[in-house]
């Protein structure tokens, strides 16, 4: 069984860290698996989907351009450029050699000129298909995360994105058409998101499956030996650390402004707060917080150096699915403390391996800071956030799962 795993980007975002990491798990495995993008990174094990890569990246980043443009001109505010996808265009890969070799393509994060509405039908006319979804764009008018908004149960319109509302109605209806009678699989990676999907105008009489992302447990692990690493990086070792990361935490869905009053009001209680960072702030968002940020990190052994130098990981998102940095959080033996939305709470049991906060209430989650700063509790925590990763989410759990789905939907695509 020759598998392909499809995806925009070969090592940027989260979606993108999914798809690169089932690969790894898979091919640890023995199975038959490659993972094709057409923006590739260096530092990715990902090669291009094209046959003839250099001019057709060119066209690709065309395309990407007037994408991006259709929606720059559609939106309300131009912080939203990121948050919403038409998908208007999208690149033939029906003659790709990676694709026909393939017994199974499986989608993943294909926005942003990669695959069109139509594309992805056509793929899923000439092959068996599985599509795992990592945000709301699939069933939605247009937008990756509807926040409050359920429009997308109906009909998509009064759109808070947009300006005009007939584009998101026109989206809907085009995915409608192109995949009413299609077959292709949808799979989430979440419980939430899954849900989400099947209560959809777009997906309400599909079967969604849930299919978690699995996680190299062997690198991201318990480290031991807290002092001397606190000592390595400079830090004193009476302090009470709280690690806040993603790839940009200026992103308003991340709920940065909840994570500053959380942290104020915690410190009401709790003085010897320092807290540690990674990724991308917003400028002088910890001003007047004692804070150690460590930019962006490319290498692998030193983020898992960061969790493990951190008491809790604070994840302060209003709405997401199932994020990555918790999942690595908890893989270190690091509890959570985390608004309670989305997928979050697949990961995270409430004061067993973290602290799961009514979602935007900051006093709740100044508690779950609190809640930690017991360090025989926490510790106890850190061992359950270990085992749920360990029996969950690791290559050994997960693989099986993915190779058992694969081998259900080729034998239903080639009986009909």
């Amino acid at each position: 069984m020759k598998v392909l795993i499809l995806s925009t980007f070969g090592n940027y975002g989260g979606a993108s860290v999914c798809s690169r990491r089932l690969a790894e798990a898979m091919s640890k495995h023995n199975v038959d698996v490659k993972l094709a993008c057409i923006h590739k990174h260096s530092n990715s094990i990902a090669q291009s989907v094209f046959d003839k890569p250099r001019l057709a990246s060119i066209y690709a980043w065309i395309l990407f351009c007037l994408e991006r443009l259709i929606v720059l001109f559609s939106i309300v505010k131009q912080k939203y450029l990121y948050k919403f996808s038409s998908s208007a265009y999208g690149i033939n890969i029906l003659n790709s050699t990676l694709v026909k070799e393939a017994d199974i393509i499986h989608l993943h994060w294909v926005n942003f000129g990669f695959l069109s509405i139509e594309s992805i039908a056509k793929l899923a006319k000439q092959k068996p298909v599985i599509w795992t979804l990592h945000d709301m764009w699939a069933f939605t008018g247009g937008c990756h995360y509807a926040l409050e908004c359920s429009n997308y149960k109906a009909l998509c319109s009064n759109c808070f994105y947009l300006r005009n509302d007939k584009i998101a109605e026109s989206i809907q209806a085009k995915k409608v058409t192109y995949w009413k009678e299609i077959n292709i699989n949808i799979a989430a990676t979440s419980r939430w998101l899954a849900q989400c999907a099947k209560q959809s105008t777009i997906f309400n009489n599909r079967e969604i499956d849930v299919l978690s992302t699995p996680i190299d447990t062997d690198l991201f692990r318990p480290k031991g030996n807290r002092d001397a690493l606190l000592s390595t990086y400079g830090l004193e070792r009476d302090k009470y650390y709280i690690l806040i990361g993603a790839v940009d935490l200026t992103d308003e869905r991340k709920g940065m402004l909840y994570l500053f009053d959380a942290i104020t009001e915690a410190k009401h209680y709790t003085l010897d707060i320092h807290i540690l960072t990674f990724g991308q702030l917003p400028k002088n968002a910890l001003q007047q917080h004692a804070h150690t940020s460590f930019g962006s990190i490319s290498d692998q052994e030193m983020l898992v150096d960061i969790y493990n130098l951190a008491d809790v990981f604070i994840l302060t998102s209003v709405q997401d699915n199932l994020p990555n940095t918790v999942m690595e959080a908890l893989s270190c033996g690091v509890p959570v403390v985390a608004f309670d939305c989305g997928g979050v709470n697949d990961m995270v049991e409430h004061k067993v391996n973290g602290y799961l906060a009514e979602n935007r209430n900051v006093n709740d989650l100044a508690s779950g800071l609190h809640y930690f700063h017991d360090n025989k509790g926490r510790l106890k925590a850190g061992q359950n956030a270990r085992e749920k990763v360990l029996n969950t989410y690791s290559e050994e759990a997960l693989v099986m799962q993915h190779v058992e789905t694969y081998e259900q939907i080729i034998s239903n695509y080639h009986s009909k």
